[in-house]
């Protein structure tokens, strides 16, 4: 995501405003931008960041955006992950790959875990509901189908995903497929990343998708409305 604020707003115009988590999982810290704005629209939740790479997990201490930061590769499993990165030390890496290797790259090894394992590590600042904002370099659906009963905590998803799996985000429909054995549904897609075919996805449970769509059906009638009073107030002019 480029704009970090017109991707934030664009996530709440999906959930209609309703959005309201207790904790806020960021996985994919990168300079913090997206947190920043994250902190500003969701006032009283607490912010637990995940990042591979030294220099963003070090950037957001130092930003203290977050409550928590762990330096750990989000995963399906709780294992020692090998990443691709920019550079050949962490400290300095921009960028990193999980499951295909970035051109001229450098592999390096990190700690893995699974979404149950952070919550346990992080478990005084976990509360539920959860928003869980991932943007994992094409490990989405790994570490969703690793995901054991933490994803329960999860209300509302924000997850990178494009029309075809690539190294930077997973296939949406693997995605999907995912989420919905796990009772989420998908609510809308929103743009604004890197190129046209990647997107991200926002999920909801399915009794928050209902109250979605009588939202947006209600907004719609209001608007409609609005529109015809409009035209006859303008009309009236006219006579």
């Amino acid at each position: 995501m480029t704009n970090p604020t017109a991707g934030i707003n664009e996530f709440m115009r999906i959930c209609c405003g309703h959005c309201e988590p207790q904790s806020i999982v960021m996985a994919g810290m990168g300079r913090s931008r997206e947190a920043r704005r994250l902190r500003e629209v969701f006032a009283g939740a607490t912010l637990i960041g995940v990042d591979p790479l030294r220099k963003y997990t070090a950037f957001g201490r130092r930003r203290r955006q977050f409550d928590r930061v762990f330096l750990a590769a989000l995963w399906g499993r709780n294992e020692e992950v090998r990443i691709w990165t920019d550079y050949s030390e962490s400290e300095s890496a921009t960028a990193y790959a999980l499951l295909e290797p970035l051109p001229d790259a450098a592999s390096v090894t990190v700690r893995g875990w699974t979404l149950d394992a952070l919550k346990r590590r992080s478990r005084a600042f976990w509360r539920s509901p959860v928003l869980l904002w991932l943007d994992a370099e094409g490990a989405e659906a790994e570490i969703l189908a690793g995901a054991g009963a933490a994803l329960d905590d999860v209300t509302w998803l924000n997850v990178e995903v494009c029309l075809a799996s690539g190294r930077d985000a997973p296939d949406l429909f693997a995605v999907s497929d995912v989420l919905r054995a796990r009772g989420f549904r998908l609510a809308g897609l929103h743009s604004g990343a890197r190129d046209c075919r990647t997107f991200d996805g926002v999920y909801v449970r399915e009794a928050q998708l209902t109250e979605l769509r009588r939202l947006t059906c209600q907004e719609s009638t209001t608007r409609k409305i609005a529109s015809r009073a409009r035209g006859l107030a303008s009309a009236s002019q006219d006579i």
